[in-house]
C-alpha cells in the first residue's frame, strides 16, 4: 500500500532530533540507534525494508529510494504505530510503502518481483519466537553485497 502526499525529505540529522520525542503502541526506537544504523550506511541513496514501524520507518523514508515496511495494521487503535508515521512531519510516503498484515503471512506471499536486492534490512516486528527467525529466513536472500542487517529487540 503506497500512501502518497509529502514529496520533500528533510535533513536527517533533523529528523533524528524531531524522533526524539514522541511515542507510539510498538515502542520507540531510540533515536541513538538510528543514527547508529544510518552511520553503518556507505550511502542514502538505499532500498531498504523492516518489519514493524515507527520511528524507523520515518527516518529511512527521508533516505531510501524506496523503503517497504511490513507491519500489522493498527490504525483502529490507541497509540497505533502507522498512525504516529503517517502524521509525523518528517515521514516522506512517496518513498514508502506498508504491507499489512501478520509477518508469517506477508512475507512468504509477497512478490518482490525485480525489485533491486535490500541495502538495509531492519527485523523488528513481532517481539517473540519464532518470528524473527521466519523474517530472517526470507528476507537474508535479498540483502544485497555490503548491506546491512539489524536485529532491533527480539
Amino acid at each position: 500500500m503506497n500512501l502518497s502526499s509529502r514529496v520533500q525529505t528533510h535533513n536527517i540529522d533533523e529528523v533524528i532530533v524531531a524522533l526524539s520525542s514522541g511515542t507510539h503502541r510498538a515502542g520507540t526506537l531510540c533515536p541513538a540507534i538510528i543514527k547508529g544504523i544510518l552511520e553503518l550506511l556507505p550511502s542514502r541513496d538505499i532500498f531498504s525494508v523492516e518489519t514493524g514501524c515507527g520511528k524507523s520507518t520515518i527516518a529511512f523514508s527521508n533516505i531510501a529510494k524506496h523503503h517497504i515496511a511490513f507491519c500489522y495494521d493498527d490504525r483502529d487503535m490507541e497509540e497505533s504505530s502507522v498512525n504516529y508515521v503517517l502524521a509525523h512531519r518528517h515521514f516522506v510516503p512517496d518513498r514508502a510503502s506498508f504491507v499489512f498484515g501478520p509477518t508469517q503471512v506477508t512475507l512468504p506471499q509477497y512478490d518482490f518481483g525485480d525489485s533491486p536486492h535490500f541495502d538495509l534490512v531492519l527485523i523488528d516486528g513481532p517481539h517473540g519466537y519464532p518470528f524473527p527467525d521466519l523474517e530472517y529466513w526470507h528476507l537474508y536472500p535479498r540483502i544485497a553485497a555490503g548491506g546491512v542487517l539489524v536485529l532491533g529487540v527480539l
